[in-house]
């Protein structure tokens, strides 16, 4: 049975202004049964029907009560060895940074100065540098995975998620600069700074890594279907290894 209508419905009918006030079990069993590529392929119609990307995002986090982890089905999907288990437990790493970014600007945001020796100073440079490092990650993910995308039909996806590839690299790049140069800052202005930088990464590194998790990777499962495509592209992959999370 084709759940794909229906499941496009499911996505639409949430993001509506008349939302349901629950959801019938035939669709929480639709949902269930559904793999991630037949989810990703939904979302996918849903952003073509104009549903935004941040939309998509927001009605996710606010019922996930009823829709799937959409991670986890497509983790379960995939071979133990297979690439796109490197590149999410990558994704997973990078959450973990931005959470650790979202609590020590917190900190920061208390003091009334600090030089490079602070310690939640240090920690931010710390940040600062994998979330550079990490940029590794992209040129895999634009060089290797997605051409073989645009070969399927998705180039017009695969440009929203390039250029949020390139404004979170020229953020990630400033915030390096910026709490690289401290001591040579005005700490008024370096605070400001950094709470404009940590307010843009923490929701567009989040919402960007919602967006490759949800379609951009389970699609990639559905539709590249040559084993010789991804062993040429784990082939490559293994060079670099995990990008950009080495001992400083």
């Amino acid at each position: 049975m084709d759940y794909l209508p229906r499941l496009t419905d499911i996505f639409l009918q949430l993001n509506g202004k008349n939302r349901p006030s629950f959801v019938p079990k035939s669709d929480f069993d639709i949902l269930a049964r559904a793999d991630a590529g037949s989810l990703a392929l939904a979302q996918q119609r849903a952003l073509d029907a104009g549903v935004r990307a941040d939309d998509l995002w927001r009605l996710w986090m606010e019922n996930r009560s009823v829709l799937p982890d959409q991670a986890a089905k497509l983790k379960s999907e995939l071979p133990r060895n297979h690439i796109l288990q490197r590149v999410l437990a990558e994704h997973e790493m990078v959450l973990c940074f931005i959470a650790d970014l979202d609590e020590v600007n917190a900190h920061i945001q208390m003091l009334d100065s600090a030089s490079s020796t602070n310690l939640h100073i240090r920690k931010l440079a710390h940040i600062a540098w994998h979330l550079v490092a990490s940029e590794e990650h992209r040129c895999r993910e634009e060089e290797l995975i997605f051409p073989q995308l645009v070969l399927h039909g998705y180039a017009s996806l695969l440009k929203v998620v390039h250029e949020q590839h390139i404004l979170i690299s020229e953020k990630n790049r400033k915030l390096k600069e910026l709490v690289y140069g401290i001591d040579g800052t005005d700490f008024g202005y370096f605070k400001y700074q950094t709470n404009e930088l940590t307010a843009f990464l923490v929701k567009n590194f989040r919402l960007h890594i919602f967006i490759e998790t949800n379609i951009v990777f389970p699609l990639a499962l559905a539709v590249i279907k040559d084993p010789a495509v991804w062993q040429r592209v784990k082939d490559l992959s293994d060079q670099l290894g995990y990008c950009g999370y080495h001992v400083l």
